[in-house]
């Protein structure tokens, strides 16, 4: 008896502790958006007025405004360019796993791995152009069944790195501009 009690006590419980919990994602999301807005982050919102992506092309985006991302649940287009985003802002990416767009380029990501990278498992395009990267961060694009188009160009990748590159294999487009020739053994 006393735990077909706490049963039923439960399934009423159920929907009210799921409407806070949307209520609240809501709530995080509209702190999100006038976060970004009073730091001039230029928000692209669709035909609802949901913010879907974000081109800050003018280095509108810094590690302040990156903490924000995660809490935009249907970002999907995200493109950095230039500004003050470094290695603890971009880790912030790891949160937004409904990104299929990311563009990066112009800002000084070397010596990082950007193990965030394998949280973003529906990108279909990719590029950090001039990032400062190295192959070593190839290791973590997961995304290898649904990426389409993948850009590194301005970066030193080697050639030890087409074996990652390779596994791609929807990849329709790619474009890499600096390689290192590694020197076989002899």
């Amino acid at each position: 008896m006393k735990y077909r009690v706490l049963l039923i006590a439960l399934l009423f419980a159920l929907p009210g502790a799921a409407q806070d919990a949307q209520k609240s994602k809501i709530e995080k999301e509209n702190a999100a958006v006038t976060a970004l807005t009073k730091l001039g982050v230029p928000l692209q919102k669709d035909d609802t007025g949901v913010v879907r992506w974000i081109e800050a092309t003018k280095g509108e985006l810094t590690d302040e405004a990156m903490k924000y991302l995660p809490d935009l649940s249907r970002l999907e287009w995200l493109e950095i360019g230039g500004g003050k985003v470094g290695p603890t802002g971009a880790a912030y990416l790891k949160g937004c796993a409904k990104l299929r767009r990311l563009y990066i380029h112009d800002i000084n990501l070397a010596g990082d791995e950007l193990k965030w990278l394998s949280s973003l498992t529906a990108l279909e395009a990719l590029s950090l152009k001039k990032t400062g990267i190295n192959s070593s961060a190839l290791k973590n694009i997961v995304a290898g069944k649904t990426l389409t188009v993948l850009n590194l160009s301005g970066n030193l990748i080697e050639d030890s790195a087409m074996e990652t590159i390779a596994g791609f294999t929807n990849s329709q487009t790619l474009r890499c501009c600096r390689w290192r020739r590694q020197k076989l053994p002899a």
